[in-house]
């Protein structure tokens, strides 16, 4: 491996609030796989879920990040599209295509999916079913923070491009951190009237750079769910609500906004093992369609992907600060405890 040292800095996470950044040797890769030296991985709230309580996925020590950007440096002897030098972007995930979901058309919810071993290190080797379907080269006026992210922005875009809106639509989200805003964003593309609902106020001014129509501090009305049906015609409720934010309560209030006949989409993944209600009504007189949409898929890392570098969607208000990747630590902290939005690790 010419000009690379043979060991790097990961992150590697041992126990809650014990994350240490430790030399260890860069990975190998096979014949399908690309080795990237990193130039930025950003923040997210998974990270901030794994430094604080850990994670069912991961077992100490572990490495973890997944939103990467930079160089390849090495590929393998079955790659054809990619060469050393290109700046590319690579998802965290690809499906097998083999098994029964991904046969099923499902691929979100493959259960041989293929992953790199945490973004938040030198180099990341990017696995075979990864390269070959959700990995792109950057272009050159894309800055490395902007194209990372890709992976978080596909997810956005599923949630919305796989729930029923139609132009017009008066829609409701619920949460007003990096994913509401990006599903937020979406919406007005697609000519939306949009509710965004967040007690944070500069996270509400944000959301008015992306164009929302109207915001709501939830800390300045008693009734979360009586203040977005007053923005409604006849106060009968949002055509579709988002719910970002991954709390029961949140998932009641989201179903509750909608009128009959409308869709609630309860996109915010909460803690396993919790539980939450609906009046039966809602389901079956009131024909109101509740479901979840998990992760994505490689068509919609695809038009994430084309979205950003083909500058149709700024979303550079996501990005708060760029911080060293030594200071990893203290920009998941300042992530969780909301104090701007996703910050930019930048290596050497």
């Amino acid at each position: 491996m010419s000009n690379i040292q043979d060991k790097m800095k990961q992150a590697l996470w041992y126990a809650p609030l014990d994350v240490r950044i430790e030399e260890v040797p860069i990975p190998e890769i096979g014949p399908d796989d690309v080795l990237i030296k990193t130039r930025v991985s950003l923040t997210c709230g998974t990270d901030v879920k794994t430094y604080r309580r850990g994670h069912p996925q991961v077992k100490a020590p572990a490495p973890f990040g997944h939103e990467v950007a930079g160089d390849i440096v090495k590929v393998g002897s079955n790659v054809e599209k990619f060469r050393v030098g290109m700046r590319v972007v690579t998802h965290n995930t690809a499906p097998c295509g083999e098994c029964f979901f991904c046969k099923e058309n499902r691929p979100q919810l493959c259960k041989d999916t293929a992953w790199i071993s945490g973004g938040h290190s030198e180099y990341v080797r990017v696995p075979g079913p990864i390269v070959r379907q959700n990995m792109f080269e950057i272009p050159d006026d894309v800055p490395y923070k902007m194209a990372a992210l890709t992976e978080p922005f596909s997810c956005a875009v599923s949630g919305v491009e796989r729930t029923p809106i139609e132009l017009g639509d008066i829609v409701a989200v619920n949460g007003a951190g990096p994913l509401g805003l990006m599903i937020a964003a979406l919406l007005k593309i697609k000519g939306c009237t949009v509710i965004q609902c967040d007690a944070s106020d500069e996270r509400l001014e944000i959301a008015k750079g992306f164009g929302v129509d109207h915001v709501i501090n939830i800390n300045d009305v008693e009734d979360q769910v009586q203040a977005v049906k007053a923005l409604t015609p006849y106060n009968m409720g949002v055509d579709v609500a988002f719910e970002v934010v991954g709390h029961p309560k949140i998932w009641e209030m989201t179903v509750e906004m909608v009128r009959n006949g409308g869709y609630a989409n309860l996109f915010g993944g909460c803690k396993e093992n919790t539980r939450f209600s609906i009046d039966t009504a809602r389901i079956h007189y009131d024909e109101v369609t509740v479901f979840g949409i998990f992760h994505t898929t490689p068509k919609y890392v695809k038009l994430a992907n084309d979205l950003i570098c083909s500058g149709k969607i700024d979303l550079s208000p996501i990005i708060t600060r760029e911080m060293p990747f030594d200071d990893l630590m203290k920009a998941i902290e300042l992530h969780g405890n909301q104090d701007g939005l996703k910050n930019a690790l930048i290596y050497d």
